[in-house]
């Protein structure tokens, strides 16, 4: 009777559309030994689509280029056809030193098939510091532009590292990690001379 009760809850709980983990690695833009383990959830078939996710999918519906909505911006993370990787921050505080939650969302395609646990990232800075920050952005985006850039991203200030995604035009997407591998921030920076498109 106890089995049978435990089957019937089991068959239920598959049924009732809730989210199952699944323990996937995901290889960023480092060293292959060094790769950070991702809590992924499934998406069932059927469930409504948020805001945040639906502005994930518009990202890989314009070829990859960063997308904001109000309080939401995403841009794709991580791309290995047939998969796509994009992450979807959202400030849930508007001070300075606000808050930003980061979603991921896991594409296969143009399917979304699963949405990690959302991470909590808080930004402590100065103005300066952000300056700094900007400039070596800036300078891995001209590399990427030139063709220049390191396969691995180099440290900067032994704090920072920065990974280029240029499209071929004027754009170059950074993303900035501390020694963690943690993501600090994004940068759409503009690499051709003013006048030019």
């Amino acid at each position: 009777m106890l089995a049978r009760f435990s089957f019937l809850s089991l068959t239920l709980l598959l049924l009732s559309g809730c989210a199952f983990e699944i323990d996937t690695a995901m290889d960023m833009d480092f060293a292959p030994e060094e790769s950070t383990a991702i809590k992924w959830l499934e998406k069932n078939a059927g469930t409504t689509s948020g805001d945040a996710e639906l502005l994930a999918a518009q990202v890989l519906k314009n070829g990859g280029k960063p997308q904001k909505s109000g309080n939401l911006s995403a841009w794709l993370m991580s791309e290995d056809l047939p998969f796509s990787v994009v992450a979807v921050d959202e400030q849930v505080s508007t001070a300075d030193n606000g808050t930003t939650k980061r979603t991921l969302y896991r594409f296969q395609e143009d399917a979304l098939i699963a949405y990690s646990y959302p991470e909590y990232h808080e930004r402590v800075e100065t103005g300066e510091d952000k300056n700094k920050r900007e400039q070596y952005a800036r300078e891995v985006a001209m590399q990427a532009k030139m063709g220049t850039a390191p396969s691995r991203p180099a440290m900067y200030e032994g704090k920072y590292a920065y990974s280029p995604k240029y499209d071929g035009f004027c754009r170059v997407a950074i993303t900035e990690y501390n020694t963690k591998r943690q993501v600090l921030a994004t940068y759409s920076i503009d690499v051709c001379p003013k006048g030019e498109q």
